[in-house]
């Protein structure tokens, strides 16, 4: 599952098209998304003290445009983005955006508090690093490991990251004739 704080005018657009677009979409081609563990440095870094704002849980398996998880920035730290408008099918809970005293999000009963994913390989670390593999509009593989598992296989550095290599690793089948199995 990925986040979006959604601004309020976004998603009522949403509401009367089937699908959720932002302006950056448009500006940059995409629409960014945040893994429940990054959901709160987004919130405090773009939307600090603001109100009537949307909380969007999406799932990606829902969806029929690529998701890539990378940075745009120059950091290392990967955020989900979504190539495409999303429909609203594939987003599975909405709420308005609540604040706790403090400014943390005040995350709606039954949604995990912003739980998550643990590494597949290490099975101790929280998972920072996904990687999902696409292969004609279809989820083939995903990934999620955390930063020093992503290290050590190269995740991090694309021209010798071999997922196939990652899946063998992970007990995963996989061969370069055919997609790898996710785990």
């Amino acid at each position: 599952m990925i986040f979006r704080i959604a601004e309020p005018a976004d998603w009522g657009t949403a509401q009367q098209t089937g699908h959720f677009a932002s302006p950056d979409l448009a500006a940059e081609g995409f629409i960014h998304f945040s893994a429940p563990s990054q959901l709160q440095g987004v919130s405090e870094r773009y939307y600090a003290r603001r109100t009537g704002l949307w909380l969007l849980v999406v799932d990606e398996s829902r969806l029929t445009v690529p998701v890539r998880w990378e940075n745009t920035t120059g950091g290392t730290e990967l955020f989900p983005h979504v190539y495409g408008p999303v429909p609203l099918e594939a987003v599975v809970a909405h709420a308005p955006l609540q604040r706790e005293a403090d400014g943390r999000i005040g995350w709606p009963e039954g949604w995990g508090g912003g739980s998550t994913t643990q590494c597949q390989l290490c099975q101790k670390a929280a998972a920072t690093v996904h990687y999902t593999s696409i292969v004609e509009e279809q989820v083939v593989a995903k990934v999620d490991l955390c930063e020093a598992c992503a290290q050590k296989k190269g995740v991090n550095d694309p021209a010798s990251f071999s997922l196939a290599d990652l899946i063998q690793g992970l007990g995963g089948s996989g061969s370069a004739g055919n997609p790898p199995t996710p785990p």
